[in-house]
């Protein structure tokens, strides 16, 4: 397979899928990447395509586009983002926070946490209170 033709090949053995749109984009984007950084970037493609061709893959446009993509990352050939370019230093970071936020759950100060508690169980206790009143004043009932 020649980097030029890889769009071309994929299409014709993998297909186009659901999308055939985004599945010629996302050839073309491989071709080019292909282009870029060469043969080994070829070689990951053309071992992902095999095994895309195995008997017990339902859906080989998807299963393609997933393990081509996580292949070429492990190798250090990650392919860039919609906008053509790779992220900035800055915009890293600020994924890397809003990961790390949206991650971590909330952590409620020890006093808030202590207070809230101590609210549970005055309001546990009061209705304990309230059931064995009640049980009381059935017991008496019953003894009349």
């Amino acid at each position: 397979m020649l980097t030029h033709e890889i769009a071309a090949v994929l299409e014709r053995k993998i297909g186009l899928g659901e999308f055939p749109l985004v599945a010629r984009r996302f050839f073309s984007r491989l071709q080019r990447h292909a282009e870029q950084h060469g043969d080994r970037v070829l070689y990951i493609i053309a071992g992902v395509l095999e095994e895309s061709q195995g008997g017990k893959i339902a859906n080989r446009n998807k299963y393609f586009g997933w393990v081509v993509k996580r292949r070429l990352d492990e190798q250090g050939y990650p392919l860039l983002g919609h906008d053509g370019g790779a992220r900035s230093p800055n915009q890293t970071a600020a994924v890397r926070d809003v990961v790390a936020k949206v991650a971590s759950p909330p952590v409620a100060p020890a006093a808030e946490t202590m207070a809230s508690e101590l609210e549970r169980e005055r309001a546990r206790s009061a209705t304990l209170a309230i059931m064995l009143k009640r049980e009381q004043q059935k017991n008496e009932r019953g003894a009349f």
